[in-house]
């Protein structure tokens, strides 16, 4: 990373000026007069839950109406007199919570894209703001899986981590059904598709989903980064890993990491570690186009380009957005010894194929909403791809108690002029534990595990 120019270092602090004095302010919602409450002060409950608990209401209200309305019919009638109180302690010694599905307080989602681009999503609550939950895919890669589940565990941050688990023929390893963090919850898919990713079978707790893979990880604070970008445009994916469509001839074909580089320029994020509204997911497994569900199952690819082009067409052809310069370079990469599908020599011709198909199906190759690439490096640590605001650290209505401490953390960091050792800090403590367990290539531990003699 290069120096920060003193021009840039003026106006990266002039983002932060509202630091400086938030003790004993009250901080305030732009279109409101109440002050944002505290995590402690919020209820600990989903607004679903509350819908529910309304719903559960009425039906005992209901139930008892009809009771007594039977218990007059049957008042004379011994016996059903007898039959009519049993049927009601049976229906009531119960807690009425069991027979509630969570789900059935959600909306009813679209069938089709068409109905899924005039959706609205759910508002963020408080505890959006504060925590967000990992949808973790994996495949047989338990030690990963396990080093991943130990490290985001850690964060702050992170409510709860749900592994998506599709390998009917294994069991998922005691270490991560019984973690010692309470935070995760093995979901057993019977599918094998790289769709189930985005299947959501238990109700997550908070609508920002970090979708990840089990095989990369990056330090809590640079995740952070990328959460708290999110919470501002929760209407957008928010990435770390930048891909590009690349146009020739009329055909649209897949771009590397590579070409993205070299041009600069991105359309593309990778849900192997990206922020997402918690609806979308909701969204692509309804309303996503039948031939993009089929093309994911048949050829085990391309997920993650139908992610990120079903929610750009949602929203008129909008490119996702991208977590800090600085949080996107802090990747560590958990070594494998077998190959992924990325390996396959036809990896290649189905991305592309899939770019071409899938933009055409959602309506964002062609008009007023195709698809276009945007800069990605602006030459500073900060405001990374698509450019919003001149000012995004606080430019949204809450300023929660978390992104407060985050702000103050970096302010402290570049006000001491020592950014590029925080950052190499932070990867170097966060990479630790996969170290030692020899799963970061190329280093001692890692080349008495693996390296040939």
């Amino acid at each position: 990373m290069k120096e920060t120019s003193h021009d840039e270092e003026s106006g990266i602090r002039s983002d932060f000026n509202a630091i400086h004095n938030l003790k004993g302010v009250n901080i305030k919602y732009r279109h409101a007069a109440k002050t944002f409450p505290s995590h402690e002060e919020s209820p600990d409950i989903a607004d679903d839950d509350e819908k529910a608990k309304k719903q559960l209401k009425k039906r005992i209200q209901l139930s008892l109406l009809s009771f007594v309305n039977v218990l007059k019919v049957n008042i004379r009638n011994k016996m059903g007199f007898l039959i009519t109180i049993a049927t009601f302690l049976i229906c009531f010694c119960f807690e009425p919570w069991h027979f509630i599905d969570r789900r059935s307080t959600l909306p009813k989602w679209p069938d089709t894209i068409e109905e899924a681009k005039q959706f609205d999503i759910s508002p963020l609550r408080t505890i959006d703001y504060e925590y967000y939950t990992i949808r973790m895919n994996t495949w047989r890669r338990n030690e990963q899986l396990i080093a991943s589940i130990d490290h985001h565990s850690q964060c702050e941050g992170v409510k709860m981590i749900q592994v998506v688990w599709c390998d009917e023929e294994r069991e998922p390893p005691q270490e991560v059904l019984n973690h010692v963090s309470g935070k995760v919850v093995v979901e057993m898919h019977t599918i094998n598709s790289l769709n189930e990713r985005f299947n959501l079978q238990h109700p997550p707790p908070t609508l920002g989903i970090l979708s990840m893979d089990d095989d990369v990880i990056r330090p809590c604070f640079a995740i952070d980064s990328g959460f708290f970008k999110w919470t501002e445009f929760p209407d957008r994916m928010v990435g770390f890993d930048t891909r590009l469509h690349v146009e020739k001839n009329g055909q649209w074909a897949y771009g590397y990491l590579s070409a993205s580089q070299a041009t600069n320029s991105y359309s593309i994020v990778l849900p192997r570690y990206s922020f997402i509204h918690r609806d979308y997911l909701y969204l692509y497994y309804n309303a996503a186009p039948r031939m993009i569900i089929d093309t994911v199952t048949t050829k085990l690819n391309c997920e993650d380009i139908a992610m990120s082009f079903f929610v750009s067409s949602l929203l008129g052809g909008k490119i996702p957005l991208l977590a800090d310069y600085w949080a996107v370079k802090t990747q560590i990469k958990l070594y494998t010894e077998k190959g992924g599908i990325s390996s396959s020599s036809e990896h290649k011709l189905i991305r592309d194929k899939c770019v071409d198909d899938f933009a055409i199906a959602l309506g964002i190759k062609y008009g007023d909403t195709k698809l276009t690439a945007s800069e990605a490096y602006h030459g500073s640590y900060f405001g990374y791809g698509d450019e919003i605001s001149d000012s995004h650290f606080t430019n949204d209505e809450v300023l929660s108690n978390r992104k407060r401490k985050f702000l103050e953390n970096i302010l402290t960091v570049k006000s001491g002029g020592n950014f590029e050792k925080f950052v190499h800090d932070l990867v170097k403590d966060a990479r630790s534990p996969a170290e030692k367990r020899g799963l970061i290539k190329n280093t001692s531990a890692w080349r008495k595990r693996f390296a040939k003699s």
